[in-house]
């Protein structure tokens, strides 16, 4: 029987804007991008189980996920400018609602997880990414939920990928010092979609911003998505 993988998540797994890392997976066609972008863990949670329980999924042999960045994100656009707060709200009506604090963040994982192990499906999870920014709040937090992905993850025997820990070697190596954030108006995160998904302009956004691994201090570039997708492969043929 053919493989067909699912891979759900948030802008990271979606590459709007920015680079999906499904672009560098070799055998293409038996990946699915499930990704939302600025979907959070309970709007991903929903999705996935409504997938399952269509019948036209009953041939998927493997589910690759990412998400949580957006429970992290999405309080503190809340608060960056009046224009974000809209585009937040709108993600709150979609379904992408964020988790109030990591308490919540774990309960709704571990449903998750237990939705996962339920399926008799290949699982994949690979950690938070790093964020090349200034903004100390938002990285102290994502090592903290990392921690706690990681470590459901091992209660739960689910195969984890620690990409964050690559990216904080490759910024070292890469002697770069570049710190950036999203736009306070989020038309021009759109327009930062329309520069990398669809013009390939990927690369030239991250050099002029002085970034190494993303394009605007969140989402990926090319290179962190080649090395995202080298990782996710070699980790899901210990388990096939």
């Amino acid at each position: 029987m053919a493989k067909k993988i699912l891979c759900f998540g948030d802008s990271i797994t979606k590459g709007h804007p920015g680079v999906t890392y499904l672009k560098y997976l070799t055998n293409k066609k038996k990946y699915k991008n499930m990704g939302l972008s600025g979907d959070t863990l309970i709007g991903m949670t929903k999705r996935l189980t409504k997938t399952l329980s269509l019948k036209r999924n009953n041939d998927v042999t493997g589910i690759i996920v990412g998400i949580g960045t957006n429970d992290i994100i999405q309080p503190f656009l809340n608060d960056y400018s009046w224009m974000w707060r809209l585009r937040v709200k709108m993600l709150f009506k979609r379904g992408s609602i964020p988790t109030k604090k990591i308490l919540e963040f774990e309960e709704e994982y571990i449903k998750m997880l237990k939705i996962l192990k339920s399926s008799n499906k290949q699982i994949l999870i690979f950690s938070l990414p790093y964020l090349e920014t200034k903004e100390v709040c938002l990285s102290e937090k994502i090592v903290e939920y990392n921690e706690l992905i990681k470590n459901l993850c091992l209660e739960y025997d689910i195969p984890f990928v620690d990409y964050y820990s690559w990216q904080v070697v490759e910024k070292g190596k890469l002697k770069n010092t570049g710190f950036s954030f999203m736009s306070k108006n989020p038309l021009l995160v759109g327009f930062d979609t329309l520069l990398t998904s669809y013009l390939q302009l990927t690369e030239f956004i991250s050099k002029k911003r002085n970034l190494g691994l993303t394009i605007d201090g969140c989402h990926l570039n090319n290179y962190s998505s080649k090395n995202l997708a080298h990782l996710i492969e070699e980790t899901y043929k210990t388990i096939e």
